[in-house]
């Protein structure tokens, strides 16, 4: 991840460094934006761009001009993203500025820091449309515990970084297949009522993990900052930790998992994926593949979904409804969810927010003012087959590469 600060005279720079999509393809990029910014933005006045060697005003521009270029930008291949700097530093365990994030920005860390993720999947605690709420709560005891004792036996090439771990000992446990838990209880990803239940889930993930990082402060001693955080100045019971919980974006281990990654919806009903065959390059198989709970309604006969999702949908009697796919859903949307469960998240979330290839430059501009007001400390967006090349192409992609899609600015 690389940052910049709103203030930093190289900003208009580092805005457009991807704008050619050819440079930085395997590094995120996102601005670091303060409240005092986006209230310019909003009165349409001046910045100051200032000299972070000796704090002279290097020059002064429009601050809309600028957040029109962020806009712009992003609009054209996702970057920048935003980190909503004052956000972050008032809700960090500790009273040190924060600069930059991990790459997925839902882990604000100091320098030398680091942070051992896991995550839950969701998708297991639902039976007969029922959210099994004890289970998860063991599970998240559980999870805790073994996150910490994963903290303690990591290995660290520079004596500084184990130095930060013990500081700290930050821990993010979050979950992964919401999309899953979601259809399992015949609830719409963008409806009123799954972004309530992201909200007390998300609470009462991390008071679950809280009550555990005390227990084992009881037991093992707090984590070695303690005496200077925060948690202390608010008069917390000492922890283990300084941070319990955090939604990663769990690219990888959700597909081990055989769930949905992360907080996101379906990005798709039904897709190839390539794979090796006994370790042979040459011999690659296409596997068509579904959402598991999509897989349970259909069988394994996925080539009528493939061809014609709806008319498969509508054949098996299941509610198109609870399986909108993430460019289905409307920017807002994301936003709610990304704010739900940012509530009650100790670090914070990653999550996309998918447009359309269609998309304007005002589409993207209303992502990020609204990601702010709700209070989310950071916040990324796509627009779908503005990248040259991208993880996950739906037939709509394909023809957005074909010359057949339409988009504007």
């Amino acid at each position: 991840m690389a940052t910049l600060s709103c203030s930093h005279p190289d900003l208009e720079k580092f805005i457009h460094f991807k704008d050619n999509d050819d440079t930085l393809s395997n590094f995120n990029v996102s601005v670091l934006v303060t409240d005092a910014f986006m209230q310019a933005v909003g009165n349409d006045g001046p910045w100051d761009l200032v000299n972070p060697r000796d704090g002279r005003v290097w020059r002064t521009v429009a601050a809309r001009e600028l957040w029109k270029q962020i806009c712009e930008s992003a609009w054209k291949t996702g970057d920048p993203g935003i980190i909503f700097e004052d956000t972050v530093n008032r809700k960090f365990p500790f009273r040190i500025k924060i600069h930059a994030t991990n790459p997925c920005s839902e882990q604000p860390l100091m320098d030398y820091e680091s942070c051992t993720l896991g995550s839950i999947n969701l998708g297991k605690f639902v039976h007969a449309k029922r959210f099994d709420m004890d289970h998860f709560d063991q599970v998240v005891r559980l999870a805790t515990r073994f996150l910490n004792d994963v903290t303690e036996i990591n290995a660290f090439p520079l004596p500084k970084l184990r130095a930060m771990n013990d500081w700290s000992r930050r821990i993010g446990l979050g979950v992964m297949g919401w999309a899953d838990a979601l259809t399992r209880l015949g609830t719409p990803y963008d409806s009123d009522r799954a972004i309530t239940f992201a909200m007390d889930l998300s609470e009462r993930l991390t008071k679950i993990a809280w009550e555990t990082s005390e227990q084992l402060a009881e037991e093992r001693g707090s984590f070695g900052g303690w005496e200077e955080s925060r948690l202390k100045e608010l008069g917390r019971k000492p922890t283990r930790n300084s941070c319990v919980t955090s939604i990663a974006p769990t690219g990888s281990i959700s597909l081990i998992a055989g769930c949905s990654s992360g907080i996101e919806p379906y990005s798709a009903l039904v897709w190839k994926r390539k794979a090796l065959w006994k370790d042979q390059e040459t011999a690659r198989v296409e596997l068509l593949e579904c959402p598991e709970p999509l897989r349970e309604a259909l069988g394994d006969n996925l080539a009528a979904l493939f061809h014609d999702p709806e008319k498969a949908l509508h054949a098996a009697h299941l509610d198109p409804k609870l399986y909108r796919t993430a460019n289905e859903i409307t920017p807002s949307g994301h936003v709610r969810m990304l704010a739900a469960w940012q509530h009650g998240i100790t670090a914070g979330v990653s999550k996309t927010v998918n447009l359309s290839h269609a998309a304007t430059v005002e589409d993207v501009e209303r992502v990020y003012r609204e990601a702010w007001k709700s209070g989310c400390k950071a916040v990324s967006l796509y627009r779908d087959g503005s990248k040259g090349q991208q993880v996950i192409t739906t037939a709509e992609t394909e023809k957005i590469k074909n010359g057949n899609g339409q988009g504007n600015g």
